[in-house]
C-alpha cells in the first residue's frame, strides 16, 4: 500500500512539473480534455454543455500553441481555453485563452445549479403551513 501511495505522489509531482515547464505536454493534455468533453458519453457531468450540443473539434495541438502565444497565456496566473460563442465548437477562430476567474465569472449565470431553489409546490406548501 505504501508503494502505491508513493507512486501516486510521484506521478502527481511529475505531472505538476510537466504542466509548469513543458508546453507540448500541457497542450496535449488540454486537447485531450477538449475531445473528452465533446465526444464522451452521457456519463459525464458536463455532457449537456458539450457533447449533447454536438460541438465540433477542428482545433489541433499546434493551433492551441499558437493561441497560447497570441493571447500571451504564459503571463496569466491560471489560463483556460474559452469559446467566444458557446454555440460554436472548438474552432481556431472561436477560441481564446483567458484568466480562469474571468471564465468562471462568465459561466456562473448559465451553469450553476441553484441549490437554494425550491420548487413551486414546496413554496406553496410552506405558505399553506404559515397560514394555519
Amino acid at each position: 500500500m505504501r508503494d502505491a501511495n508513493k507512486k501516486k505522489e510521484s506521478d502527481a509531482r511529475r505531472h505538476r512539473e510537466r504542466m509548469a515547464n513543458d508546453l507540448e505536454y500541457r497542450m496535449r493534455k488540454l486537447f485531450n480534455c477538449i475531445r473528452a468533453r465533446c465526444f464522451s458519453g452521457k456519463g459525464r457531468d458536463d455532457w449537456e454543455w458539450y457533447g449533447a450540443k454536438g460541438l465540433e473539434v477542428t482545433i489541433t495541438v499546434d493551433d492551441l500553441k499558437a493561441l497560447w502565444w497570441r493571447d500571451r497565456a504564459d503571463t496569466m496566473n491560471h489560463p483556460t481555453i474559452d469559446r467566444k460563442q458557446s454555440a460554436i465548437g472548438y474552432v481556431l477562430e472561436n477560441c481564446r485563452f483567458i484568466e480562469r476567474a474571468d471564465n468562471l465569472r462568465a459561466m456562473i449565470p448559465t451553469r450553476r445549479k441553484r441549490r437554494w431553489h425550491k420548487k413551486p409546490v414546496q413554496l406553496q406548501t410552506l405558505a399553506e403551513r404559515g397560514a394555519r
